[in-house]
Order: structure tokens, then sequence, then C-alpha cells
């Protein structure tokens, strides 16, 4: 169907933007929503020079992190990747079962022949390469005076 996807804020302060990011199916009106925080905290073992923490707290292993802001700069990729797996996972939420079935249906095929692709394309070079030590082996053989007719049973 058509849908229609949007996120607004609906909550931010100095820790953390609370965004509310809503898939519209405008066919049949049906609606799903889903809530996304972007911290805009982060946890530093150690400080860069200009840095200046805001707390502290000791971390799961009993070592001492600082907590910093996230730079502006930061922002807008923390919210851009928070954004984007919430509509991917609404999208998929409204597309139809039997759609998705298919869907995967088709990586799985796509992801088998790759895999077969891939293992030819081994076997074929381990031939190759095989080939190859074989007749350095027969040049070196050469070298040293040896005659091809030395490395047969009947040679001896």
């Amino acid at each position: 169907g058509n849908l229609d996807v949007y996120a607004e804020v609906i909550f931010d302060d100095q820790q953390k933007r609370i965004l509310q990011v809503t898939a519209t199916d405008l066919e049949s009106n049906h609606s799903e929503s889903v809530p996304v925080v972007v911290d805009k905290v982060m946890e530093r073992l150690k400080l860069d020079q200009d840095q200046v923490p805001i707390g502290t707290r000791r971390n799961s292993e009993g070592k001492l992190v600082y907590l910093v802001t996230v730079p502006e700069s930061e922002m807008p990729m923390r919210q851009g990747a928070a954004l984007s797996k919430a509509r991917r996972n609404l999208i998929l939420a409204h597309l139809p079962g039997d759609v998705l079935d298919e869907a995967l249906a088709k990586t799985r095929e796509t992801m088998a022949k790759a895999e077969e692709a891939l293992r030819d394309f081994q076997a074929k070079n381990k031939a190759v390469a095989v080939e190859a030590q074989s007749k350095a082996m027969i040049e070196a053989a050469k070298m040293t005076g040896m005659t091809p007719a030395m490395f047969t049973r009947s040679g001896r």
C-alpha cells in the first residue's frame, strides 16, 4: 500500500531527544508508531584535551568512565541512524506476510547461488594452482637434469 512515514520530536533536553516515528498505511488507514531515543550523552574512558565531563560512573567492569555531551556535529548522524532503523521496522510491519516471505525466499535463493559460485571459483582456482605448482616442480626438476621419465615407475 501507500505509506506515509514521518517523525516528530516529542521531548528534548540536555540528556536525550525522543522522537515518535509513525508509519500510516494510507489505504487501510492503519498506523503504527515507535518512540526513538537519541542520547545526547556518551561515555568515554579518557577525555580529549578540551572535553569537560558532565559526570562520571563505574561501568560493568568497575572502571571509571566520564559522561560527556555528544558534539552537536554528531547528533544528525546519531539521529539519522536511529530513525532509519525505526522507519525500516515500521515499513516491514506494514508489508503483507506473503510479500515478505517471497522476498526472503528470493534472498535465500540469491545467497545460495552466490555461495555455490564462490565454491566453484575456489575449486577452479585450486585446480589451476595445483597445475601451476606441478609445472613449476617439473621445470625445477629439468634444471637439475631430471627427466619426466624419472618420475614414472618405468623410469626407475
